[in-house]
């Protein structure tokens, strides 16, 4: 049934990673879709980095990535609480192990393109790195 594809699309490799992380990892839209619609969830962290397939997706600077993995599972991710390495935060905002939200990653590597997409799908501008000592440096 379902169950059981859920389980095993979601099923993770020896280096910690989901299929649709490494759909994202690629940057590879239609495959993410694909593997989103087999039932992947994107609430899966990798538990050696706390990454996520938005981390991967902004780190593969793939807009069509960023944009299925935000829309995945028909709810609002802003309104979305999670749990990541430092403590509860909306799935847009979920930290790495070194504290970086995905629009860190995309404000770092300067992509204007990436930076839009992620404000749209409800990232917060003013996310703490997991140091609490700065935010985005607009």
């Amino acid at each position: 049934g379902s169950w059981k594809m859920g389980q095993v699309v979601n099923a993770t490799s020896a280096q910690g990673l989901t299929l649709l992380m490494l759909a994202c990892q690629s940057g590879c839209a239609l495959c993410t879709r694909l593997v989103l619609s087999k039932g992947a969830t994107a609430r899966c962290v990798d538990a050696a980095t706390g990454r996520t397939a938005l981390h991967l997706a902004v780190i593969s600077n793939s807009i069509g990535c960023i944009e299925a993995v935000l829309s995945s599972e028909g709810v609002a991710w802003n309104d979305t609480e999670m749990l990541d390495f430092w403590g509860r935060c909306k799935f847009p905002d979920m930290r790495t192990m070194h504290g970086m939200t995905a629009l860190h990653l995309a404000a770092c590597h300067g992509d204007e393109a990436v930076v839009s997409a992620l404000l749209r799908g409800g990232a917060k501008l003013d996310a703490a790195i997991a140091d609490h000592h700065a935010s985005i440096p607009w």
